[in-house]
């Protein structure tokens, strides 16, 4: 029973002081220092604590880590703890190493090299690489030439990245090299190739002679290098390597490579720039592109411009059926390809009425069709008998980013729909009807025909628009005076922007110029006509209706209006229509009811 006795007494000494300390010291009876829990003493102070060792693999199988879990790292040679707050094992050492595999095919040789020529900024491999664990990292691109790539840095998620390695040093000899590219955790090699040129060409780009081919649509990848590339001239003044290319802009890039003999000298020659592989445009309207050259003199810099087509847009017509709506003369306009179409005055793959048909001719129907949300209405209310519930629709529409190009009507209840639609969507903004001639009108003159000078702005989408240049020119209308619709005050919170004051020298001087007859609203997508005008494709008469175009829908000026008198002015109503489809077209693409 003694050895019983022995093993059981420092067992209830030792909870003794477990109990009243709350501390434990491992290598001598004593408490530990006051501000540990845990203190071990190695009493011939030459021995320390070893925590488990494990691989990262065994470190990753530990269910439920506590956090603050320690453990040493054998494939890192350091300490882990867990930290909860990240899920993830941290090392001791800083950050721990990448795991990362290189996509060798796509490592791309950005710059021109040329023998004894020290690398520039230009100069860089780009490195796709697909990454498996964050950490740590450097990826080295080595020759035996006198020039070398490298980058380190530290990853601090999964997935895929491309990582640009700057050149350093300078060629030394005029070859092709094998660029050995290797990285600390990666998991391959690979080689890319690399001509170093023996000299450079001098030559001049023509910025005057550009092309740029192809379809450009926001979010469709380049695919067809037969369609869609860049040609430039050159002049040759010494032979030589050339490099052509563009930065990549808003997503994509273009470059062009070879060399000059000495029987190219003095001769213009077309160099023709290919996409770079993963060519994708990001935005959806024309942008500039800077083109440059490695030639060591004459122009090194041009830029163009690479020109967008809209997305495919859907729109509705909403109208009385005939002249004073979109069926008849203006309705070739929206499907004639020339002017709305690929390859039309608006660049736009399509263009589509998903009503199918006719103008739709009552509230019911346009309600319905409102719910497909149109990217564009166009909405000539002359004939058409609106109610409250499609004003309520058509304002929800415009106040959720829907294009509204809305011409207002002059008969019955004309004004009450005007100023309930426009109220719903400009609160506080008055409209008004025109009164009736009341300066210097001639006896001949019926009292109505007005014509309202175009307002010189420039820059402006809708007077300086792809159907012409409409500065210093005259919209009109054809009811009697009264049935012309204006605000008193344009709502300049959302930008709004007035094309024609309702103040007019024929019969109108005494209205205030700040009014607006004919005006729009840039930030809520809304285009107003002060009146529905007729429209015809043969009528040449000044009486006749001023909207004139041809029977395939492209805009006409003629002479009209103010009493059929000698001196009536051209107007160019149906320029200004267009010009205003087109700008809704755009605000569709850009900033629409329907995300593009």
């Amino acid at each position: 029973m003694r050895k019983n006795v022995f093993f059981i007494l420092p067992a209830i000494f030792t909870l003794f002081c477990s109990q009243v300390y709350a501390q434990v010291t491992i290598g001598k009876l004593a408490p530990p220092n006051p501000s540990a829990v845990l203190q071990v003493v190695s009493a011939g102070n030459n021995k320390g604590v070893l925590i488990p060792e494990m691989t990262s693999g065994q470190r990753d199988k530990i269910l439920h880590p506590a956090n603050g879990l320690q453990i040493f790292n054998t494939d890192e040679g350091c300490f882990n703890y867990y930290d909860s707050t990240q899920l993830s094992w941290q090392s001791l050492c800083g950050s721990t190493n990448a795991e990362f595999s290189f996509m060798c095919n796509q490592i791309k040789v950005n710059g021109t090299y040329v023998k004894a020529s020290p690398l520039t900024a230009e100069n860089y491999l780009s490195v796709p690489i697909t990454v498996s664990k964050k950490g740590a990292f450097s990826i080295v691109g080595a020759t035996d030439n006198g020039y070398s790539f490298y980058y380190n840095g530290v990853i601090t998620g999964t997935g895929s990245y491309s990582i640009n390695l700057p050149g350093l040093g300078a060629p030394l000899n005029s070859q092709t090299d094998q660029i050995m590219v290797t990285g600390s955790g990666a998991a391959d090699t690979c080689y890319v190739a690399n001509t170093v040129q023996a000299n450079v060409a001098t030559y001049s780009l023509d910025c005057s002679n550009i092309t740029v081919a192809g379809q450009y649509i926001k979010g469709t990848q380049l695919i067809d290098k037969s369609k869609n590339y860049i040609m430039v001239r050159v002049t040759v003044a010494a032979a030589g390597y050339y490099y052509i290319s563009t930065p990549r802009t808003n997503g994509v890039q273009f470059e062009a490579s070879g060399s000059f003999s000495p029987g190219d000298v003095g001769l213009s020659k077309t160099i023709t720039l290919d996409f770079v592989a993963g060519s994708n445009p990001t935005v959806i309207n024309d942008f500039p592109i800077i083109i440059n050259a490695n030639t060591l003199a004459g122009n090194a810099t041009c830029s163009t411009t690479i020109p967008m087509t809209l997305p495919p847009l859907t729109y509705i017509l909403i109208g009385a059926d005939g002249t004073y709506s979109w069926s008849n003369a203006r309705r070739p306009a929206l499907q004639n390809g020339a002017s709305f179409g690929p390859n039309g005055k608006v660049r736009i793959v399509s263009l589509t009425d998903i009503s199918a048909g006719a103008p739709i001719g009552n509230a019911s129907q346009a309600i319905s069709y409102l719910a497909q949300k149109p990217d564009l209405v166009m909405y000539f209310a002359y004939g058409f008998t609106n109610t409250p519930a499609l004003t309520a629709q058509l304002q929800n529409y415009v106040n959720q980013g829907g294009v509204l190009i809305y011409a207002s009507r002059s008969d019955g209840t004309g004004l009450t729909d005007c100023q309930n639609l426009i109220s719903g969507i400009f609160p506080g903004t008055q409209s008004l009807a025109q009164t009736n001639c009341s300066w210097n009108c001639p006896s001949s003159w019926p009292g109505d025909d007005n014509c309202y000078l175009i307002n010189n702005i420039p820059g402006d989408p809708i007077v300086y628009g792809p159907f012409g240049n409409l500065a210093g020119k005259y919209w009109a209308e054809d009811n009697g005076t009264t049935g012309t619709y204006y605000i008193t005050a344009l709502p300049d919170s959302v930008g709004a922007v007035q094309i024609c004051s309702a103040q007019n020298t024929w019969g109108h001087q005494d209205a205030d110029p700040a009014w607006s007859v004919v005006w729009y609203s840039e930030k809520k997508n809304f285009f107003f006509f002060g009146d529905t005008n007729g429209a015809s494709t043969s009528d040449t008469s000044r009486g006749a209706y001023p909207a004139y175009y041809t029977t395939s829908g492209l805009p006409l000026s003629k002479q009209y209006g103010n009493g059929d008198n000698q001196g009536s002015p051209f107007v160019y109503v149906s320029a200004l229509e267009l010009n205003a489809v087109a700008w809704g077209v755009n605000k569709a693409a850009v900033s629409g009811i329907n995300p593009h």
